[in-house]
C-alpha cells in the first residue's frame, strides 16, 4: 500500500557484543574481528545484514558470522560457539551481571539509519492529519519524559522484565537512553 514514515523509534544500532574470554580486548577496529566467532540474530536480521557488510567491507575473512535465534545468543557464548555474543537489552546485561564484558558496539561501525520506524497510509495522512499530528506528537512528548525523568523507565522495564534484578534493569535502561 501506499504509505509514509511519520516517526523514527530506533536510528542507531543498540547491538552491543560481550565475552567471557579475557584474551579479547574492546574492539574500535573492525579489523580487530577478524578471526573471531561473532553471535548474530538469523539473517536476514539487520545484526546479520551488517555483520556481514562489515566482514565484506573489511576483508574480514576469517570472522565468522554463528547465527542463532532472538534469545539464543549468550547461549552461543556459553557453549564455546562465539568468542563475542551480540545482542540487545536486557540481554547484554544479563551478560554483564554474569560477568562478561562489553566489548563491541556495532553501532561505531555504521551510519545512523532508518532501522524501525512508525508508518500510516497516505489517505490517513490526508483524511486525519490531526490524529497522525496527535500520535507522533504524544510519541515524541513521551520520549522526551523517558529522558527528562528515567524513574519511569526503570519503572515499566522493572514491570516488562519482572524476572529481573532492578540493577541489571537500570543498567540496561541507562544504556538504551545513552
Amino acid at each position: 500500500g501506499q504509505g509514509k514514515v511519520v516517526a523514527m523509534l530506533i536510528t542507531s544500532l543498540g547491538l552491543t557484543g560481550v565475552t567471557n574470554k579475557p584474551d579479547i580486548k574492546t574492539i574500535t577496529a573492525p579489523q580487530q574481528l577478524d578471526g573471531l566467532r561473532v553471535s548474530s540474530f538469523a539473517q536476514p536480521s539487520t545484526t546479520y545484514t551488517l555483520l556481514s557488510e562489515l566482514k565484506r567491507k573489511h576483508n574480514l575473512q576469517k570472522m565468522e558470522i554463528v547465527q542463532a535465534p532472538f534469545g539464543a545468543q549468550l547461549a552461543t557464548l556459553e557453549a564455546g560457539r562465539t568468542d563475542i555474543a551480540t545482542d540487545i537489552e536486557p540481554n547484554v546485561s544479563i551478560g554483564e551481571a554474569k560477568g562478561y564484558r562489553r566489548v563491541l558496539h556495532l553501532g561505531q561501525f555504521h551510519d545512523r539509519q532508518a532501522i524501525t520506524g512508525i508508518t500510516t497510509m497516505d489517505a490517513t495522512i490526508k483524511d486525519r492529519p490531526q490524529l497522525v499530528q496527535k500520535f507522533v506528537t504524544a510519541l515524541q512528548a513521551a520520549v522526551g519524559q523517558m529522558y527528562r525523568d528515567p524513574g519511569i523507565s526503570y519503572a515499566v522495564a522493572q514491570k516488562l522484565y519482572p524476572q529481573l534484578e532492578p540493577k541489571v534493569v537500570r543498567r540496561a535502561v541507562d544504556v538504551v537512553l545513552d
